[in-house]
């Protein structure tokens, strides 16, 4: 499971970064993972809760913001979201153009509680 991976990665930024502006502890983690990441939602979280104990992160809650693919519909230009890997325009059916996108994998924001 590479979701450990990615969440220490995780937690080990959001320390550097809390640490640097003389943070007490992290209150909040703000993630955006795109849908080409294969990454799944559930064991990231759980790997969080695994991990985060004894870090800066230990009363932390995480929020994972979903990314997709985005494709442009050839026939009558409207952008859309690839979902289930059907490229299929929703408003006219015609074939879409891949505009990129679906492969972000990023911390987003920290919210921390300074030290007093």
């Amino acid at each position: 499971m590479h979701e450990f991976s990615i969440v220490q990665s995780i937690l080990d930024v959001a320390r550097t970064e809390a640490e640097r502006a003389g943070a007490a502890c992290v209150l909040h983690l703000y993630c955006r993972i795109g849908n080409l990441r294969q990454v799944n939602d559930e064991l990231i979280t759980e790997a969080f809760e695994l991990l985060r104990p004894g870090t800066i992160c230990d009363g932390a809650e995480l929020h994972i913001e979903k990314t997709y693919l985005r494709a442009r519909c050839a026939a009558c230009g409207k952008a859309f979201d690839v979902r289930d890997w059907s490229w299929n325009c929703p408003d006219c059916g015609g074939q879409g153009r891949s505009l990129g996108g679906g492969d972000e994998l990023e911390l987003t924001s920290i919210e921390a509680e300074k030290r007093e």
